[in-house]
C-alpha cells in the first residue's frame, strides 16, 4: 500500500513539474514574442506619408507605467493619451527629411485637449507646412471643436457629408450642489482669502456668484477672442466671421442645407468629401498607381523610434514637466514634493545641464505641497548655479503659479489659465443629518479642539478660527512671494490677486509674467539666459518606476483593465480629497471647456 501512494505521488509530481515547465516556456515565449512586436518599427521609405493620431486626451506627461518593461512590449495601441511633445518632435523632424512625402492627420479619437495645447500643435503644423512646403491632411466623420481647432491648420480639411463641425464658443458651466447638500444635511464649510477664489462655491451655493461670472467673462472673452481670431486668420476669413456665423446660427438651420455644406461655401472646410473620396485624393497625390493600397504612411511614434531623442553630450537645457494636481500622495498621481525632489537630483547630477525649463501644466492644489516643490527648485537653481525658465502649458495657476515664481523668466502661453493667486480650505460636517436622524453625540475632550475634523458635529469657532488663521496665512504667504519674485508692491499684488484667473495675455499686462509664448520660445529663452549656442540641445528629466507596481498599472491602463484603472484613479483621488480637509488650498476653480 505505501508502494502504491510512493509511486502515485512520483506520477503526480512529474505531472505537476511537465506542467510548470510548459507554462514556464509559454510564458517566455509569449513574452519573446511581445517583446519582438513591441520592437518592429517597420521601414521608413521615400515618399512615406507621416500618420499622426491623436487619441485620448492631450497631455505633456504620460503615466509613468507607459515606460515600463510590460507597456514597452504591449506597444502604444493600448496608449489612451497623446503626448503633447512627441506630436511636436515628429513634425518637427519630419520637416527636413526628405523621406516624407506628406502628413494625414488622425484626430477622431482625441476626447479633449486645453487650449494651449491645441496652439503648440497648431503652431507645430504651420511650421512643418512652412519649412517643408508639404501638405497636411486631415479627414473626420465629423468633428469636435478641440479636433476642429487642431484640424483648421491642414492644407486640406475635409468633413464627411453627414458629419458636423462644433464650432460653438467656451462655456464654463458647472453643477452646484449646494441645494443638494443642504436637502441631505450636508453642510460645507468654506473658509477663504481672496474674493474671486470660486473653487469652492460648487459645493455651497446654487449658482456661481457675481465675481465669479465677472472673472469668468473676463478671461473666456479673452481667449474665445483670440481662438476666433485664429480660425479666420488661418482659413483666410473676414475678421468677424466666426461671431457672424454664430449669431446667425438660428437661422442657418431653417435652410435645407447642410450645415457642412454651408461651412465649406464659408471656407470653414475644404471639402466634404466620403473617406473613400478623401483617400482617392492621396493615392493621386503620393503614389504612382493612383491606388490607395499602394499609399504608404507611417506612425509618427514608430517614426521617432527612427531618431531617438539625445543625452547631452555638451552643456545644454534640462527639461522637467510638472502635470496634474500639487498632492502630498504619490499615489494619487500628479505632482508631488518627492517625485520633483527626484527629477532635480538626476538634473543635478548632470554636468552638461545649465539652464532649466520648467513645463507646469496644473491647476494648483496643496498649498504646502507647492511651497515644498518651489523650495527644492529654489535650492536646485542656487546649488547648480544656472536658471530656470518656466513654460506654462494649457494651466499654471494657483498651486501651479505658486511653483512657477521660481523662475528666472516665466513664458505663458496665450492661452494659458493663470493667477488665481488666492487661498481657501473646506471641510464637510452633517451635524443637520444627525439631529434629522435623531442620532444623539456626547464623550469627553481633553481639550477644545480634540472634536476637530469630526464630519457629524460642525465646526466650532475656536475650529473657524483656527482655519481662517491658517488660509489667511497662506494667502499673505503667497502674495509676498509673489511680490518678492515679480518686484511688486503689495498694493500692485493685491490688485491682480483675491483669486482672479487671468489668460496668459491679461496675465503679462498685469505683470505676471515676463513673455507670451510656447515651448519653444521658453527652450530659446532658456538658452540665451546660459548663453548656450543657439543649436544647444535639450534632455527630459522623466520618472521610471520601478517593480510590480509599474506592471500593475500597466495592465491597469490597457483596454481589458480602463474601467478598473479609473477607479483606482478616483479612489485615490477621494482618499487625497479627504486628507485636505480643513487644509489650505491653492486651487483653480472650474476650467472652461471647448
Amino acid at each position: 500500500m505505501l508502494k502504491s501512494i510512493q509511486t502515485l505521488y512520483r506520477v503526480l509530481d512529474a505531472i505537476r513539474r511537465l506542467i510548470l515547465n510548459v507554462g514556464f516556456l509559454l510564458t517566455v515565449l509569449i513574452l519573446g514574442v511581445f517583446v519582438w512586436l513591441g520592437t518592429q518599427t517597420g521601414t521608413l521609405e521615400k515618399g512615406s506619408l507621416l500618420r499622426i493620431d491623436l487619441t485620448g486626451q492631450l497631455v505633456e506627461t504620460l503615466p509613468e507605467a507607459d515606460r515600463s518593461f510590460l507597456k514597452t512590449m504591449i506597444g502604444n495601441d493600448f496608449r489612451g493619451e497623446t503626448r503633447l511633445s512627441d506630436v511636436t518632435e515628429a513634425l518637427r523632424i519630419a520637416a527636413s527629411d526628405p523621406l516624407i512625402a506628406g502628413v494625414v492627420l488622425n484626430i477622431q479619437d482625441l476626447t479633449g485637449a486645453g487650449m494651449a495645447g491645441i496652439r503648440e500643435v497648431g503652431q507645430a503644423i504651420d511650421r512643418y507646412r512652412e519649412m517643408s512646403g508639404k501638405k497636411v491632411w486631415v479627414w473626420s466623420s465629423s468633428y469636435t471643436q478641440a479636433q476642429y481647432l487642431i484640424g483648421l491648420h491642414a492644407d486640406h480639411l475635409a468633413v464627411h457629408p453627414m458629419g458636423m463641425v462644433e464650432l460653438k464658443g467656451l462655456s464654463s458651466t458647472s453643477l452646484y450642489f449646494g441645494g443638494f447638500f443642504d436637502f441631505f444635511g450636508i453642510e460645507p464649510e468654506v473658509r477663504k482669502a481672496g474674493a474671486f477664489k470660486s473653487a469652492p462655491e460648487i459645493f455651497i451655493a446654487e449658482e456661481p456668484s457675481e465675481a465669479n461670472l465677472l472673472a469668468q467673462k473676463s478671461y473666456m472673452d479673452e481667449a474665445w477672442r483670440g481662438l476666433s481670431g485664429d480660425i479666420e486668420k488661418r482659413r483666410g476669413l473676414k475678421d468677424g466671421s466666426v461671431s457672424s456665423y454664430l449669431d446667425g446660427f438660428a437661422d442657418l438651420l431653417d435652410n435645407q442645407s447642410s450645415l457642412t455644406e454651408v461651412l465649406c461655401e464659408r471656407g470653414y472646410v475644404d471639402a466634404v468629401e466620403t473617406w473613400e473620396v478623401f483617400e482617392d485624393k492621396l493615392a493621386n497625390t503620393y503614389t504612382d498607381s493612383g491606388k490607395s493600397q499602394d499609399i504608404y504612411a507611417i506612425n509618427y511614434l514608430d517614426y521617432l523610434n527612427f531618431y531617438p531623442r539625445p543625452s547631452l553630450t555638451e552643456p545644454g537645457v534640462g527639461v522637467i514637466v510638472l502635470e496634474g494636481e500639487i498632492t502630498q500622495m504619490p499615489d494619487a498621481g500628479g505632482i508631488t514634493p518627492d517625485r520633483v525632489a527626484m527629477l532635480l537630483s538626476d538634473a543635478a547630477a548632470d554636468p552638461n545641464v545649465k539652464a532649466l525649463l520648467l513645463r507646469i501644466n496644473s491647476p494648483g492644489g496643496d498649498a504646502v505641497a507647492s511651497e515644498m516643490i518651489r523650495s527644492s527648485l529654489e535650492a536646485f537653481k542656487t546649488e547648480k548655479k544656472v536658471p530656470v525658465v518656466v513654460s506654462m502649458g494649457d494651466a499654471a495657476a494657483s498651486g501651479g503659479y505658486w511653483i512657477s515664481t521660481v523662475g528666472d523668466k516665466i513664458v505663458a502661453d496665450p492661452y494659458s489659465i493663470t493667477g488665481s493667486i488666492g487661498v481657501f480650505a473646506m471641510t464637510f460636517h452633517a451635524e443637520t443629518l444627525r439631529e434629522r436622524l435623531d442620532i444623539g453625540r456626547g464623550g469627553y475632550s481633553t481639550s477644545p479642539l480634540a472634536d476637530v475634523g469630526r464630519p457629524f458635529s460642525g465646526p466650532s469657532a475656536l475650529e473657524n478660527r483656527w482655519i481662517d488663521h491658517e488660509v489667511n496665512r497662506t494667502y499673505y504667504a503667497f502674495k509676498k512671494l509673489v511680490g518678492d519674485s515679480r518686484n511688486m508692491s503689495p498694493e500692485a499684488v493685491e490688485a491682480v490677486a483675491q483669486g482672479r484667473v487671468w489668460m496668459g495675455t491679461q496675465a503679462l499686462e498685469n505683470g505676471l509674467v515676463d513673455r507670451v509664448g510656447g515651448y519653444d520660445e521658453a527652450m530659446k529663452l532658456a538658452i540665451e539666459l546660459a548663453s548656450l549656442s543657439a543649436d544647444a540641445r535639450s534632455v527630459r528629466f522623466e520618472p521610471v518606476p520601478e517593480g510590480m507596481r509599474a506592471v500593475l498599472m500597466s495592465l491597469l491602463q490597457a483596454s481589458v483593465g480602463k474601467d478598473l484603472a479609473v477607479w483606482v484613479k478616483s479612489r485615490a483621488e477621494w482618499d487625497a480629497f479627504v486628507a485636505l480637509s480643513g487644509k489650505p488650498l491653492v486651487r483653480l476653480p472650474v476650467e472652461p471647456t471647448l
